[in-house]
């Protein structure tokens, strides 16, 4: 459950120029954003494209995501708008563009290195989280008063994932509702690599039900699927973040994913299919020709990429 004693930040703090007024500019068919900040010794790289059963039917893109690197974060977002919802592509980019921000500022004011001890940090880092997402569930309530329409027509799946590497280790919190996962990728080599489920799908009770932001019991459900994790410096290679329309063309079963996921990490790694293309650009290309029978879903995945040359440092606040 939310602590009710410790206050979300302000929206002011986190109001973005894209909430304004209706008519909403409309997603396009495919998005892509590579970023690597200097000296981070990290690459990030995003790539959202529609499927293929949107794409015939004239419909528009439903998923979204957004990510920065800040602080020595990498923060990402991967919102899935539900189908059944007319206004969701709205709700899942609304949900994304308030999330980061509010989590980056969240972030920064928690000191990894200091002198208090691992409980203080935790109950730092948790409430960040919180904060991220009652920031994402305002900015969608208040897009649907301003467009006065019903909230449950914006509703969306919002992941959220943030990533600190130093030279003392590697620190990720992540937490979701509704379904898509963040996947991380230690150490080992391509064939070998070991695969986590940070977060895995919030379901319902059947197999074609999940639960979004918009839902009454949204934030508990969220603070339910908060996690923190650590790992000793240089021993993650990668982590992933993705919409359901990726995850179930290849999860489950547990293997497939995680066969999945070194694939994706190695084909990362390698050459660029085209000259001067980047990592994002080939990850939308991908996806928007990936073809897998059953799944014509939107298709979003972020790729947080370590750089063989930087083992274990980051950039500091």
């Amino acid at each position: 459950m939310p602590d009710a004693s410790r206050s979300p930040p302000p929206m002011s703090d986190v109001t973005l120029p894209m909430i304004g007024r209706p008519p909403r500019p409309e997603p396009e068919p495919t998005a892509a954003l590579t970023l690597s900040p200097a000296g981070s010794g990290w690459t990030l790289a995003g790539a959202s494209a529609i499927g293929g059963s949107h794409r015939r039917e004239g419909k528009l893109r439903e998923d979204a995501f957004r990510c920065e690197h800040d602080h020595g974060w990498s923060v990402i977002a991967v919102a899935d708008g539900a189908g059944s919802r007319r206004l969701s592509r709205f709700g899942a980019r609304v949900a994304t563009d308030y999330a980061v921000p509010a989590l980056v500022r969240g972030l920064a004011g928690v000191s990894l290195a200091g002198p208090a001890d691992e409980a203080s940090i935790n109950a730092d880092l948790m409430h960040a989280l919180e904060g991220a997402f009652l920031a994402a569930r305002a900015a969608v309530e208040d897009a649907a008063k301003q467009d006065r329409e019903p909230l449950c027509d914006y509703g969306c799946t919002l992941v959220l994932l943030a990533h600190h590497a130093s030279e003392a280790g590697d620190t990720i919190v992540a937490a979701q509702i509704g379904d898509g996962a963040v996947v991380a990728v230690t150490a080992g080599t391509s064939s070998d690599a070991k695969i986590t489920l940070v977060v895995s799908p919030d379901s319902g009770k059947y197999g074609s039900e999940t639960y979004f932001l918009t839902g009454e019991d949204a934030l508990e459900r969220a603070m339910q699927s908060r996690t923190i994790k650590r790992w000793a410096a240089g021993e993650i290679h990668a982590l992933l973040a993705m919409t359901d329309g990726v995850l179930d063309c290849v999860y489950p079963p547990l293997p497939t994913l995680e066969q999945a996921a070194r694939t994706w990490v190695e084909v990362a790694r390698g050459p660029r299919q085209q000259p001067g293309s980047n990592l994002a650009d080939d990850l939308v290309a991908w996806l928007a020709h990936w073809e897998v029978p059953g799944n014509e879903d939107d298709r979003t995945l972020v790729i947080l990429l370590r750089e063989r040359s930087h083992p274990g440092r980051s950039e500091e606040a």
